[in-house]
């Protein structure tokens, strides 16, 4: 899905990183390095944003090299104050483009707006719970409508799963942006057990699914093999998890100071 804001703000931000300036065709080669598994530009796409950014006086053309014809682009005062309001804004109801404009709000963040980022990060974890809630009310009125609701329940599922993986790729990101200051060591162990409890309840829900499935009068034999290597990958991340916060406390909170 194309992030048409999105991408402006990660052009914005790599121009950001270029003090002399860039000119279109260096822009295309860092998004290519930066961004390339986001979004595929071409040169069409890169100068109608650069246009554009331009128009609205984010971004102005310097003088380039000499005997060169190229544009050489920079980013302005008023592009700068944009950029770091874009990456502190809250996050919307609508989370489908989230995980693209973190990852452009991640990159081009200044050291000191970590904090304002790990709010903006539980903030949108919160988005992904609600609407986790909202599937769930949404399956329980399918199953209890007197039509065969199988496939239904299967594309239900499979949104359930999507909302679950992008919660865990909150959680993770949030541990992992802590990871390296002992000074947010509580913050960081609380994340870890927010993360265990939300694979704790995705097990919950896959032994819900197993009984079920045990319950159908067809031979449910295969699809038991899928359920149970899903429980097995569960239980692999929630010893993963359990085992980073006994290393943790062992170095960080019961360290004992040297003589």
């Amino acid at each position: 899905m194309r992030n048409p804001r999105g991408i402006q703000y990660a052009l914005l931000g790599i121009v950001s990183q270029n003090a002399g300036g860039v000119h279109g065709y260096a822009l295309k080669r860092q998004c290519e390095r930066i961004l390339g598994h986001f979004w595929q530009l071409n040169f069409g796409e890169v100068y109608r944003v650069l246009d554009h950014l331009a128009e609205h006086g984010l971004i102005e053309t310097v003088v380039g090299e000499p005997l060169s014809s190229r544009k050489v682009f920079r980013i302005t005062d008023k592009g700068r104050r944009s950029l770091d309001a874009f990456v502190l804004e809250p996050p919307t109801d609508a989370p489908r483009p989230m995980r693209q404009e973190l990852a452009v709000k991640l990159l081009f963040a200044r050291a000191d707006c970590m904090p304002e980022l790990l709010r903006l990060i539980d903030a949108q974890r919160e988005t992904y719970m609600r609407q986790l809630y909202l599937l769930s009310i949404q399956r329980r009125k399918v199953e209890r409508l007197p039509v065969d609701s199988f496939v239904t329940g299967l594309l239900i599922g499979g949104a359930e799963l999507s909302v679950r993986a992008e919660i865990a790729w909150l959680e993770e990101l949030a541990v992992k942006l802590l990871f390296a200051r002992a000074d947010c060591m509580p913050e960081l162990l609380r994340l870890i057990d927010a993360q265990r409890e939300t694979y704790m309840r995705q097990l919950y829900l896959l032994s819900i699914q197993r009984r079920k499935v045990e319950r159908l009068p067809v031979d449910s034999f295969v699809t038991g093999l899928l359920i149970g290597g899903a429980e097995l990958s569960v239980r692999a991340e929630i010893a993963w998890l359990e085992d980073v916060t006994v290393k943790l406390r062992e170095r960080f909170l019961t360290a004992k100071p040297t003589a």
